[in-house]
């Protein structure tokens, strides 16, 4: 029968033959009832994958029946009570309720009929009660699968990456309530926290221990799956001490109970969330919190967001920000969000369908360069193109017009771009090119290029930028953050995009100045003239001006240290990666590229007394600011210099996880320090990254190479 599973328990007499499965009881309840349609329904379709089909349908229906056994909740534990004082045959929607009756089942199926009633004959109004003591054992020896710590621990195990802190060797609650009369007091209303081990009890429950307990025992009288979801996650089970508590753990549980109280449905959805079961971060308790406030509104509305792949799987990069802004776009726009969400809510991951909720969320409040609000919100809320619904073609080109300037009169008109004009023509008359192709690590990825005049049938631009995203995702070893890319393409008497930015806009600008603005979640904006820098700005996709040792930060002189600002490392990795591809291509060789490198800085750097990095970094900082001086460009060209002689040592496949390792270095937020208390990564950290992955009999000649081209004291010392 697919409606329920029934456990059986058999008398003492023939506990050999009491049935080894949940299929096999299912068989013998659908025979009794004279389902025999349903006999072996599960095998017929499953298959090999039938006992586990059924376990998946009925595992909520064996916890209750037999919650004299498992334990699951005091109110079934007390239904169970309730059956126990009647020996009449029962059943509650085709589910037999009592062990009675169950025994009585099987010994029929059996042909053992003499044996049928006997618990009622030989125990009257205990019957129940003794056929439950007589095989408790039996239920729990074959069914465990059934018992929540058993659900628990599948679950836990299934999850990647788990850190399994609760299956570390410690006490479990269970061992530590025997001396915790707070804990005694919990097992005994939540039988299955017993099945955790929580290191943080075993030196006695604090304040923030205690908050977490009282926080799972509300949780869990809300709804219980939650409860235990929340006990197993990596969050909870490593501790919650105070500092977690002010950097969001305990608001989440808040958050959680909270949405619980709301819908079971979405209490259900919550525990789908991947981004929940590891370690929390401020903007996924704030995702929480949002959730929270619009169900307050719209519980539908949550429910559909809570049922977006983007949501469910783990928030990352802008979709982040997606969800905080389709958030407040509900609460000042509820129609305008509905059809943001439902043109968003199966689009893959970190691509131009997640990023418009939020770009459509600045233009809301996009001010020109006088602080005036512009009217660009409603002008493409307004379009046909948008108000029929968005394809992924509108969906980019959303993004594309983010990119576009506003009029700045503060400055001579004779110098500027009309960005108005250009908006208006993107807006009516956009012309488009997109290439889809797939990268190893990244997957499938689109490049899209809009314009506001025709494109060429000459797709070299989208070429150019799919050999340059396949050599710098090789030579990184990584995988971009993004899927797409959107590419819009600009023209003006000067190319000049330095003077008015709108403040919105973020990204690397000023790597080349006046021509180019790239922004790092994948929005690139290029002037025409300028497309010979694509496999550069590739390249800044992964190393921007943070992406190294900042001289400016560091106490002077502190050899260990510092470095020239702009710092090489950043600069060289462009031109590095550039050459790469270009090498990977067939275009120029490698090897050709280096000597031009090393040909212009014996001319213009090492003529001038400058041999190395280091010997730059201990310039002036007034020297190192002036663009008269060469410096900044000595500095990049010994750079593109030493990262070649390192790969011609190391190889590519060490040269790539050296990169990945250094890229991952750079590109954490905020101002991390080393164990010495300096600003990650310095020079001597990319320094023992690049030696981590040489091998002991190359390390000489990496050194050798480190000493000539880039200097300093720290580069003889041994790792």
């Amino acid at each position: 029968m697919l409606g329920a599973v029934l456990l059986v328990a058999t008398t003492v007499n023939v506990g050999a033959q009491w049935p080894t499965g949940c299929v096999e009881l299912n068989d013998i309840v659908e025979q009794h009832l004279g389902n025999t349609g349903n006999v072996g329904i599960y095998q017929r379709l499953h298959g090999d994958q039938a006992e586990t089909a059924c376990r998946s349908d009925h595992r909520t229906d064996v916890q209750t029946t037999f919650a004299w056994v498992f334990e699951t909740s005091a109110a079934a534990t007390a239904a169970s009570a309730a059956t126990a004082a009647s020996t009449t045959s029962q059943f509650a929607g085709g589910w037999p309720t009592t062990c009675v009756y169950l025994n009585d089942v099987v010994e029929a199926h059996l042909g053992n009929d003499h044996n049928v009633g006997i618990y009622a004959r030989a125990f009257d109004d205990q019957a129940e009660a003794r056929c439950q003591q007589d095989h408790a054992n039996d239920v729990r020896g074959t069914f465990a699968w059934a018992g929540l710590c058993e659900a628990a621990t599948t679950a836990r195990a299934a999850r990647p990456g788990h850190i399994r802190a609760f299956d570390a060797a410690g006490p479990t609650v269970s061992d530590l309530s025997a001396s915790n009369r707070q804990l005694e007091r919990l097992l005994s209303v939540m039988p299955w926290l017993g099945c955790f081990t929580y290191p943080w009890l075993a030196d006695g429950i604090s304040d923030p221990d205690q908050m977490a307990l009282n926080g799972l025992l509300l949780t869990d009288g809300i709804n219980r799956d939650l409860a235990m979801f929340v006990a197993s996650a990596d969050w909870f089970a490593d501790g919650t001490n105070s500092t977690d508590m002010y950097s969001g753990e305990m608001y989440s549980l808040q958050y959680l109970q909270l949405l619980a109280q709301k819908s079971k449905s979405l209490a259900d959805l919550l525990q789908s969330f991947t981004w929940l079961q590891d370690d929390l971060t401020f903007d996924e308790t704030d995702t929480l919190r949002s959730l929270n406030r619009i169900a307050e509104r719209d519980l539908q509305f949550t429910l559909d967001m809570a049922r977006a792949p983007w949501v469910r799987d783990g928030l990352v990069g802008y979709e982040e920000d997606a969800l905080g802004s389709l958030g407040r776009l509900f609460l000042s726009n509820p129609d305008l969000a509905k059809q943001l969400l439902a043109n968003t809510v199966h689009a893959p991951v970190w691509s131009s369908d997640i990023r418009v909720i939020g770009t459509l969320e600045d233009f809301a409040s996009h001010t020109d360069a006088q602080g005036h609000r512009t009217d660009r919100h409603h002008r493409i809320v307004s379009t046909p193109w948008f108000t029929d619904g968005l394809d992924p073609r509108e969906r980019a080109l959303v993004n594309a017009l983010s990119m576009v300037g506003v009029n700045n009169h503060s400055v001579d008109i004779d110098l500027q771009i009309d960005h108005n004009s250009h908006f208006d023509r993107l807006l009516e008359q956009q012309h488009t090119k997109s290439l889809t192709f797939s990268l190893p690590l990244t997957g499938p990825f689109r490049v899209w290029v809009f314009d506001d005049k025709p494109i060429s049938e000459d797709l070299n631009i989208l070429n150019t930028f799919a050999h340059g995203l396949r050599g710098a995702e090789r030579i990184v070893n990584t995988a971009l953050p993004f899927n797409d890319l959107v590419i819009l393409m600009t023209r003006g008497p000067t190319g000049d995009f330095g003077r008015d930015e709108p403040t919105s806009l973020t990204g690397i600008s000023g790597l080349w100045p006046q021509t180019v603005l790239v922004n790092q979640d994948g929005i690139i904006r290029i002037h025409e003239t300028r497309t010979n820098l694509i496999y550069q700005i590739v390249a800044s996709l992964y190393f921007d001006e943070s992406a190294g040792p900042n001289y400016a930060y560091y106490e002077h002189p502190d050899p260990r240290a510092r470095l020239l600002n702009p710092k090489w490392l950043a600069r060289s990795a462009h031109e590095f990666i550039n050459a790469f591809a270009n090498d990977s291509q067939g275009s120029r060789s490698f090897a050709d590229q280096n000597h031009e490198w090393v040909t212009e800085a014996q001319s213009k750097c090492a003529a001038g007394g400058y041999s190395n990095i280091y010997e730059l970094s201990l310039q002036e900082r007034t020297v190192l600011y002036s663009r008269a001086e060469p410096l900044r460009h000595c500095a990049d060209l010994y750079g593109r210099i030493l990262l070649y002689r390192i790969f011609t040592t190391l190889g590519e496949e060490r040269m790539s996880l050296a990169m990945r390792d250094i890229h991952v270095l750079a590109e954490g937020d905020g101002e991390r320090k080393n164990a010495e208390g300096i600003l990650t990564p310095s020079d001597r950290d990319i320094y023992h990254t690049f030696l981590t992955h040489t091998p002991t009999e190359l390390r000489d000649e990496v050194r050798h190479w480190y000493h000539h081209i880039h200097g300093g004291p720290f580069v003889h010392e041994v790792n």
